[in-house]
């Protein structure tokens, strides 16, 4: 068939429009082909910046380097100065480090004494006046000796007992006879053994002091005993030289006291121990030993 002239003319114009309107969508095509062939100037620079940005220390971070390299310097000046010393004078170096050595175990045995005086609470022991009497109270005596029985030569009795408060006293409670018999007593050697440490809690237990010191007596006196009779000290028959105690206390059988307090652990174990004798057997004077 042929196309009249007017209808190939329309064709034609139509033809063109599609093209016209075809042209601005496949231009925009390539350009945004063309945009993600192309690289990308800005990003390394951007890529750039960022890492910078990571390196540079901040200004915390700068104060904490320079504290630590300050800290570096000083350590190897020290060391430096430490081995400088190290090479002039030896001796000097090694006597210094072993000072150094010998020093901290003192230290320690200081802050442990310290620790335990602190925690350590004094105590006192009051101690009451008994009545200068003819009958005294023995009650709860570990120990009663009588001149018509006593051993004339110098015997040792000891008491085991486990402390139940911070303090204890011993006590010898003692009348005598300074009359033609002799019925009196001698006491030597007194001690009171902490097993824990071995070691004697009393003061001048031996008497070898020559005076009454870590001792109290009651009740000795010209006026309870009799002229001079009272318990006093003595060289002679001592059982250890150079003294021990001596005590004829009478006057129609009156007591004195001979007592000396001691500080105690509770729970501990502790060992009183004596050495007693009569100058001569007779009569029913009596020697009491207490312990509370």
């Amino acid at each position: 068939d042929v196309v009249p002239p007017h209808r190939q003319q329309s064709q034609r114009q139509q033809q063109r429009q599609r093209q016209q309107q075809r042209q601005p969508q496949q231009q925009h095509q390539r350009q945004q082909h063309q945009r993600q062939q192309q690289p990308r100037r800005h990003q390394p620079q951007q890529q750039l910046l960022l890492h910078q940005r990571q390196q540079q220390p901040q200004p915390h971070q700068q104060h904490q380097q320079l504290q630590l390299h300050r800290q570096q310097q000083q350590q190897r000046q020290q060391l430096q100065q430490q081995l400088q010393q190290h090479r002039r004078h030896p001796k000097q170096h090694q006597h210094q480090q072993l000072l150094l050595r010998l020093r901290r175990p003192a230290l320690q045995l200081q802050q442990l004494q310290q620790l335990q005086l602190q925690l350590e609470v004094p105590t006192t022991t009051a101690t009451t006046s008994p009545p200068c009497t003819k009958t005294p109270n023995v009650a709860g005596a570990i120990f009663s000796f009588s001149t018509a029985s006593i051993p004339l030569t110098y015997t040792r009795y000891s008491y085991g007992f486990t402390a139940s408060d911070s303090s204890s006293t011993v006590t010898f409670i003692i009348t005598g006879d300074s009359g033609p018999g002799q019925h009196y007593w001698l006491i030597d050697d007194v001690s009171v053994n902490d097993t824990r440490n071995n070691t004697d809690l009393l003061t001048n237990g031996d008497f070898d002091d020559g005076t009454f010191n870590g001792w109290t007596q009651f009740c000795a006196t010209d006026a309870n005993c009799g002229n001079g009779l009272y318990g006093q000290l003595t060289t002679s028959p001592c059982r250890s030289a150079p003294k021990c105690y001596m005590d004829k206390c009478n006057n129609g059988r009156y007591y004195d006291y001979l007592l000396q307090s001691f500080q105690t652990v509770t729970g501990n174990y502790y060992i009183l121990s004596f050495y007693i004798r009569g100058y001569a057997n007779g009569g029913s004077h009596l020697a009491y030993v207490m312990l509370p």
